[in-house]
């Protein structure tokens, strides 16, 4: 009985997985041959979930969205993570400073999440998503948290490569050295390498035993941040450094 649950706690879950910023709406069809459910069993687990307000139905349109419990939870584990709370202040400092957008990332499984943003005042400006996930071998970001792994998770990772662009950084050996030149001077900068003609300059964040738990990066148009990199750099490097201290 016991295993039984589990195995239904696991399938709940792995439903909900399937839905992203990308793929807001599904139906049942869709999430079985995802998951290689059967139809009922996918069903079953679906109207339990659509109970609870995990998930909620589009009757006109016979699709599924996530639902607002999760919205609720969010907004609690959200607010619980010491990390954006202590950031906040010194995020809010860099946009106000470099008039850019701002994010803090951290590291789930495979992926860089972005738990928080402080928005460019400018027009045009680059916001992502909260609660977007992003892989670790495109961009500065990823790079920080790249560089504080074990060289065969590193391996297993970069298998993964696939460009966005045509300035992602495919090249194994270049990666190396930008990793080395991440733990070497604290920072890292990217440009165009998974949205053209946007530029970050990202640090890693580490706790008190010296592990990364979070990136702070600080991204625009490339005509506005690439000018102003080394500086900027400075700047988010020492940041992420007094949010390590506290």
């Amino acid at each position: 009985m016991q295993k039984e649950t589990s195995k239904s706690v696991r399938r709940a879950f792995s439903i909900l997985m399937t839905f992203s910023a990308d793929c807001r709406k599904q139906n049942l069809t869709e999430i079985s041959q995802k998951l290689g459910l059967p139809l009922s069993t996918t069903s079953r687990i679906v109207s339990v979930l659509c109970e609870l307000g995990f998930l909620q139905k589009d009757d006109d349109r016979k699709v599924y969205r996530l639902g607002p419990a999760l919205y609720y939870l969010s907004s609690i584990a959200r607010e619980d993570l010491e990390v954006r709370n202590v950031a906040l202040p010194f995020m809010r400092k860099l946009r106000d400073t470099y008039k850019e957008t701002v994010n803090l990332y951290i590291l789930d499984g495979d992926h860089r999440v972005c738990i928080e943003q402080v928005e460019s005042p400018l027009g045009l400006r680059r916001a992502a998503r909260i609660g977007d996930r992003l892989p670790l071998w495109a961009g500065s970001s990823g790079r920080c948290f790249l560089a504080y792994m074990e060289k065969e998770e590193v391996e297993r990772i970069l298998s993964m490569i696939k460009p966005f662009s045509s300035n992602t950084i495919t090249d194994k050996n270049e990666i190396y050295r930008r990793l080395e030149k991440i733990r070497r001077e604290g920072y890292d900068i990217s440009n165009s390498e998974r949205e053209e003609g946007v530029a970050t300059v990202a640090s890693p964040i580490f706790d008190s035993m010296g592990k990364v738990v979070a990136c702070l990066a600080v991204a625009g148009p490339s005509f506005r941040v690439l000018p102003v990199g080394e500086k900027l750099a400075k700047a988010v490097v020492e940041s992420a450094r007094e949010i390590s201290r506290r």
